[in-house]
């Protein structure tokens, strides 16, 4: 793994440039306005479904940019690269930026084995036939994870995924009333701009559907094996999707996934150069798996139809 990248060429592939950072902020959030104003000026309901899948693709690059500020890759110096994660790409989309960093580096550290906290979202468990794995992927594509979401924090008081089996606290409480009060900000932009239905028709129904449902196809695909028991070697991977798969699924260079865990100092900007001059130099250690939506695909005509005791039944 060490002899990947040159000392020298790692140093300058993990460059944080804030430019380019300043230009993901612009361009994502610009599109997501741009997407709801040009809805607004058709007024017609299609229109207004187009603009719902575009901002739930952006919203997905926000998670994926918050995955950068996680690893300090967005800004310099680190306290604007929090500030910038946590509310301009964290908050929005519901994410405890400080908490699910903790948790990010823990699945770094972890992943492939059953005590790294992201497990849930890439095995094997109540997802082992097609029945199973439909009823996860419709159920997300429908909201659940946001009412699991919601369901966890006013009712359990922890994340979704927690660190500790008692995970509460103070600090926890404050990212929650933060991101409380970046979604009471959007819906008072919304309403202003356009009317009291702009937040919960254009925000939050594509962040718990389509937002929801890109990150968690991205999610399970990306280190799942057909054996829950495989080492951790299988589960690590680039994926080729197309553009426009690419942008829903896997914004913001994610299917860069292989090689952001063998050197995560690497900005997501510079992935295809890091990933293009190792190849040329005849020293790219990981495999390419098709696009997320062919794995899925894929995954899903190997599972048996029933579970095994149905089947002997």
């Amino acid at each position: 793994m060490n002899a990947v990248f040159p000392i020298d060429e790692l140093r300058r592939l993990s460059r944080v440039s804030n430019a380019r950072s300043a230009l993901d902020v612009l361009a994502t959030w610009g599109v997501i306005v741009t997407a709801i104003a040009v809805a607004a000026a058709v007024g017609t309901w299609w229109a207004y479904v187009v603009a719902g899948l575009v901002v739930g693709g952006r919203q997905a690059a926000l998670a994926n940019l918050a995955h950068d500020a996680w690893h300090g890759l967005c800004f310099m110096p680190r306290p604007v690269n929090n500030w910038a994660g946590a509310w301009l790409y964290a908050y929005p989309v519901g994410i405890p930026f400080h908490h699910d960093r903790r948790r990010h580096l823990a699945h770094h550290r972890r992943v492939g084995f059953r005590d790294d906290p992201d497990w849930v979202n890439y095995s094997n468990s109540d997802r082992d036939t097609h029945v199973r794995l439909i009823a996860f992927l419709v159920g997300r594509l429908l909201g659940t994870l946001l009412v699991s979401t919601i369901w966890s924090v006013l009712v359990r008081q922890r994340p979704r995924i927690a660190l500790t089996d008692d995970e509460s606290g103070e600090p926890l409480r404050g990212e929650w009333l933060r991101i409380a009060a970046c979604q009471m900000l959007l819906a008072g932009v919304g309403t202003l701009w356009l009317g009291i239905w702009a937040y919960p028709l254009l925000w939050l129904l594509p962040l718990s559907t389509v937002a929801a449902f890109c990150t968690v196809v991205r999610a399970f695909v990306e280190h799942n094996t057909e054996d829950d028991m495989a080492p951790v070697d299988e589960r690590l991977r680039d994926y080729a999707p197309g553009r426009i798969e690419a942008a829903w699924f896997s914004p913001c260079h994610f299917h860069f996934h292989a090689l952001h865990h063998g050197y995560p100092s690497i900005p997501h900007y510079r992935l295809p150069a890091a990933k293009a001059a190792a190849i040329a130099a005849g020293r790219y250690p990981f495999t390419v798996a098709p696009g997320y939506l062919r794995s899925l695909v894929e995954h899903f005509r190997r599972l048996p139809a029933r579970p095994s005791s149905a089947r002997v039944a």
